[in-house]
């Protein structure tokens, strides 16, 4: 009685678990089909988009449903070498730095080393901003990765790669090549981009720790990650550097960024990959670097996105707002997108993400008319998702 019994359940439970199992077997293939469709669109799109554009090189990666499904290379890394760009190339992701190095940030958040909401100075013992009207204890990381704290200096300074750079504090100070780092506005009052922001952060982080940055981030995120190549010191004479290219097709850079943290990470397609497989699992508590709560937290609005032309105009942002190191779109169903841009002498790059759906790319150029590349790229992966794009690219 007992194996008819057995029987009988394990027939019930095959013949109501096989309609389910069909169903999903035929939404796998559906999904299979966009995902090869996508790919071959990037394979035709891409090549074509760099001879018209009239750039040498582009990375990608893309994953789905939070899975990798394409990293590759199109173009060249070193054109006079007729050296191929590989999902192995090391590029330099310019401001697209800040959203990977906000994951380190809240690392150290997440383990009580750093108090999102502390007056950064209470961290700091080798630098303090110049005489201002406005308070200084007010300038917290929260603000600084929001970039709500009132701090000029949008972007920071770059440095022949092979050459000695300067320190943290000497750019800070507005010793070389920039002007010093100052409160302009009252801290929380405003959004204004800094990338000096970005660098006194880096400064309390490395105090903090007692490390630099490259043994911070690769300690709490790349390491973890798996982002094997991703580096802020690349070696000059690394055979997978990629060469970068101005809008006339001249060699220019490598270059160092002080900070490093602002605009100095070199990283590969499959290094970016790792990063953008890891957001649905932050999203739902499985990540390796950040618990869910932290991850909710980064990705949690702050300001909304206000920009001027050279004329002091208002410029169109869309919807665009800011959470902490990453900008934040709302699609018209209703999903929810974090994005970063960033372009640097010779390199464009954008990186973009659906968390909770694990839907995400990353790509770069190397090269000042990679621009317009970026968005064939961009639109082409939008489309196949229908989303709708951030205005702030």
């Amino acid at each position: 009685m007992k194996l008819l019994l057995i029987a009988t359940m394990c027939a019930v439970i095959f013949i109501l678990a096989a309609p389910i199992s069909a169903q999903e077997a035929k939404s796998e293939i559906t999904e299979a089909r966009a995902q090869h469709a996508l790919v071959s669109k990037l394979d035709s799109l891409i090549p074509s988009s760099l001879a018209k554009h009239s750039a040498p090189g582009a990375a990608v990666a893309v994953v789905e449903n939070g899975r990798i499904i394409l990293t590759r290379g199109y173009g060249y890394s070193d054109v006079n070498g007729r050296k191929p760009m590989t999902d192995r190339t090391l590029l330099n992701v310019a401001s697209v730095s800040k959203l990977v190095g906000s994951w380190g940030v809240m690392r150290l958040v997440q383990e009580h080393r750093l108090d999102l909401d502390a007056p950064v100075f209470s961290f700091l013992h080798r630098w303090s901003f110049p005489q201002t009207s406005f308070d200084i204890n007010q300038v917290t990381a929260r603000r600084l990765l929001s970039h709500t704290a009132g701090v000029n200096m949008p972007s920071v300074p770059w440095f022949p790669l092979a050459s000695s750079s300067p320190t943290l504090e000497e750019v800070l100070h507005g010793s070389v090549n920039t002007q010093p780092l100052k409160l302009i506005s009252s801290p929380g009052s405003t959004w204004a981009y800094s990338g000096g922001g970005y660098t006194l952060l880096q400064l309390a982080m490395e105090q903090i720790t007692a490390s630099g940055l490259e043994t911070v981030m690769g300690r709490y995120v790349f390491k973890p990650l798996g982002m094997k190549s991703a580096t802020f010191n690349p070696d000059p004479k690394s055979p997978q550097l990629a060469r970068f290219y101005d809008e006339k097709g001249k060699a220019t850079g490598p270059f160092r960024y002080v900070g490093e943290m602002a605009g100095g990470l070199y990283a590969s397609a499959r290094d970016l990959g790792a990063l953008l497989a890891e957001y649905p699992k932050a999203a739902s508590g499985r990540s390796r670097v950040l618990s869910k709560l932290t991850f909710e937290l980064m990705v949690t609005p702050v300001a909304k996105v206000t920009l001027k032309d050279d004329n002091g105009k208002a410029v169109d942002t869309g919807d665009a707002e800011d959470g902490l190191g990453h900008f934040i779109h709302r699609t018209r169903d209703g999903k929810v997108l974090v994005y970063h841009s960033g372009g640097n002498p010779g390199a464009r790059a954008y990186f973009i993400e659906e968390p909770t759906g694990g839907n995400g790319l990353f790509a770069v150029v190397n090269s000042d008319n990679g621009g317009p590349v970026l968005v064939d790229i961009l639109t082409a992966w939008a489309t196949s998702r229908n989303f709708d794009l951030p205005v702030l690219f």
